[in-house]
C-alpha cells in the first residue's frame, strides 16, 4: 500500500507538471500563473481556472509524441510500407518495429505504455473539467455562460477521441461476434487519490456507446468557429463543432454504421455535388496541402481550421511552436518513413519503413501515368519506393481533412446502392489528384474503387490499416487484415500469417501488468 500511494503521488505530480509545461509552452492563453505547483482542486474553482485545465488537455491530441505516434503505429500496422533493407538493425532497434512484428503481445512495455500515458494527458484534465462543471461547483462565476459550454464541448470531445484510440488498440474491431469482449479500462473521473484507481474494463460495444454519447453530448456546445479578431491568439487550434462532428463519423463509419455515417458526414461536408464541399474545399494541389508552411509568407495555418472566413481542406490542423511540429529536427516517427535525397529534404530522416509493394500495386492499378499523388509525392530512391508527403521539416498535420470524408461519404452511398452521389464525391477527389473520373459501373466495382482510392488518397494519415480491420468484420472474416509485406523473421508472432482476421488476438495490444497490479477491478 506504501508503494501504491508513492506511485499515485508520482503519477500526480508528473501529469500535472506536464500539464503545466505544456501551458507555459504553447502560450495558448495570457493568464499563466507563476505557481510551480500547486492543489489540482485549486484549478477548479472557477471558468479562469478550468481554462489551465483545458489548454494541458490538448497535450495528448497535438503534441508530437501523443498523435503523431498513433499515426505512426497506424501506418506501421497497415499493408503500406516494409522495412528497408539496408535498415533492417536500425528498425529492430526502435520502438515501432514491436507494431511491424506484433510482438506488442509478448512484451509488458512499449508502445501500449507509451500511448495510455500519452492519452492519460488529455483524459485526466478533461474528466476534472466535466466532473467540475456537471457539479455546478462554478455555476456562480460571472463567465460561465460565456466560457463553461464550450469548454465542456472541448473535454467531452478530447476524452471522447482518447478512448476510441484507445479502444483501437486494446479492443478488437466492432462487430457483432466482438461487441461483448473486453477492450478499455474506463474512467470517467480524475485520478486524485488510491479510492479512484479500481475501474472494469469496458465491453468493446459498451466503450463505442460512451464515446458517442460523450461527442453526441459535445456537438451542441461548441462554437462553429473561433474569430482571430475577438479570440486570442492561442485560441488558434482550439477544437470545434466540427471536429466533434468529424469525429462521431468516424466512429461510426469504424463501426460500419453506414446510415450514421451518412448523417454526419453531409452535418460535416454539406451537400453531395459534382464539385465537392463548398465548406471545405479540396486543395487545387496535392503539394498545397503539405507545403504551405515550407515557403515564406508563412501561413498561421490554425486559422485556417478555425476561422469561418478562411474555407479550407483542412478542418483541423495540428499547429504549434517547433516543440510541436510532427517531424521537426527528425524527432518524430514520420522520419522512419522519409528519405532524406532529393528536393524537398528534411534532416534526421532515418529511412527505415518504405513502401512496401502492396502500395506501389495500388497505386500502378490507379494511373500512374496522370496521378499527381504518384508523380509528386512518391519517390525512387536506392531501389525503394518513399513517401514524400511529409518531406518537410515544417510542415502542419493535418488532423482532419475533407478528402477523407467526401470518400468515407462515397462509400456509404455507394453500399445504399446510391450510385450517382457516390461517384460524385469519388470523382471529386480523383480530379484533384489528376486522373479521369471513374468510369465502371456496379455496386461491387465502386466499392473497391472507393476502397482503393481512400487507399491511395490517405497514404500516411492513420487510413488504410482501420479500413482493413472493418472491411473484414463486415464480410465477417472472409476478408482478412493484410499484413504487407513482410519477411519471415517479422512474421513469428503470429505464426507465419500473412494476413489475419478482424477478430484475431494478435491484433490486439495487451494492457500493461502495472494496471493489473493497482486496479483491483481489471
Amino acid at each position: 500500500m506504501k508503494k501504491m500511494k508513492k506511485v499515485i503521488k508520482f503519477t500526480k505530480v508528473l501529469s500535472f507538471a506536464l500539464l503545466l509545461a505544456s501551458y507555459g509552452c504553447t502560450k495558448w492563453v495570457d493568464e499563466l500563473k507563476p505557481e510551480t505547483s500547486q492543489d489540482i482542486n485549486s484549478l477548479t474553482t472557477s471558468t479562469r481556472d478550468l481554462e489551465t485545465l483545458v489548454n494541458g488537455m490538448y497535450t495528448g491530441i497535438i503534441a508530437p509524441a501523443g498523435h503523431a505516434v498513433f499515426i505512426e503505429i497506424a501506418e506501421t500496422l497497415s499493408d503500406n510500407f516494409t522495412i528497408n533493407p539496408l535498415k533492417r538493425s536500425t528498425a529492430l532497434a526502435i520502438e515501432s518495429y514491436s507494431c511491424y512484428s506484433h510482438s506488442f503481445n509478448n512484451i509488458d512495455a512499449g508502445l501500449p505504455r507509451y500511448t495510455l500515458q500519452w492519452n492519460s494527458l488529455s483524459i485526466y484534465p478533461a474528466n476534472l473539467i466535466i466532473k467540475t462543471l456537471d457539479a455546478g461547483k462554478i455555476v456562480n462565476d460571472p463567465n460561465y455562460a460565456l466560457y463553461a459550454p464550450r469548454q465542456l464541448g472541448e473535454a467531452l470531445t478530447i476524452r471522447a477521441l482518447s478512448y476510441w484510440q484507445q479502444v483501437l488498440w486494446f479492443g478488437l474491431q466492432y462487430a457483432p461476434s466482438t461487441i461483448n469482449t473486453p477492450s478499455v479500462v474506463y474512467r470517467d473521473w480524475p485520478i486524485l487519490g488510491i479510492s479512484d484507481i479500481p475501474a472494469p474494463r469496458k465491453t468493446v460495444g459498451e466503450a463505442y456507446n460512451i464515446i458517442k454519447k460523450d461527442l453526441l453530448r459535445a456537438i451542441p456546445v461548441l462554437p462553429d468557429h473561433y474569430d482571430p479578431a475577438i479570440d486570442p491568439a492561442g485560441f488558434k487550434m482550439r477544437i470545434r463543432k466540427d471536429f466533434a462532428v468529424a469525429t462521431l463519423a468516424k466512429v461510426y463509419f469504424q463501426s460500419n454504421n453506414f446510415d450514421s455515417t451518412l448523417i454526419y458526414c453531409n452535418q460535416l461536408l454539406g451537400p453531395v455535388s459534382v464539385t465537392g464541399s463548398t465548406k471545405y474545399p479540396l486543395a487545387a494541389n496535392v503539394l498545397t496541402l503539405w507545403n504551405i508552411l515550407s515557403v515564406p509568407p508563412f501561413v498561421d495555418w490554425g486559422w485556417k481550421s478555425t476561422d469561418a472566413a478562411n474555407v479550407h481542406e483542412i478542418i483541423y490542423g495540428c499547429d504549434g511552436q517547433d516543440a510541436f511540429r510532427m517531424t521537426n529536427s527528425g524527432k518524430w516517427g514520420f522520419m522512419n518513413a522519409i528519405c532524406p535525397v532529393g528536393t524537398p529534404t528534411i534532416t534526421g530522416a532515418t529511412e527505415v519503413y518504405c513502401l512496401g509493394q502492396p502500395y506501389v500495386d495500388l497505386m500502378v492499378k490507379g494511373d500512374t501515368a496522370n496521378d499527381q499523388r504518384w508523380k509528386k509525392l512518391v519517390k525512387r530512391v536506392r531501389g525503394q519506393w518513399w513517401q514524400n508527403k511529409f518531406a518537410i521539416s515544417t510542415f502542419e498535420y493535418p488532423f482532419f481533412r475533407s478528402a477523407e470524408f467526401l470518400l468515407m461519404r462515397a462509400e456509404c452511398n455507394a453500399r445504399k446502392n446510391n450510385l450517382p452521389d457516390a461517384l460524385a464525391d469519388l470523382n471529386v477527389v480523383r480530379k484533384r489528384a489528376g486522373i479521369p473520373a471513374y468510369s465502371g459501373t456496379g455496386q461491387p466495382a465502386i466499392i473497391q474503387e472507393i476502397i482503393d482510392e481512400r487507399g491511395r488518397e490517405m497514404v500516411c494519415e492513420a487510413v488504410r490499416y482501420f479500413d482493413m480491420l472493418r472491411l473484414s468484420a463486415l464480410s465477417n472474416g472472409a476478408f482478412l487484415v493484410p499484413l504487407g509485406q513482410k519477411i519471415a523473421d517479422d512474421k513469428v508472432y503470429v505464426n507465419g500469417a500473412d494476413a489475419l482476421r478482424f477478430d484475431s488476438p494478435f491484433l490486439q495490444w495487451h494492457y500493461p501488468s502495472s494496471e493489473a497490479q493497482v486496479n483491483p477491478l481489471f
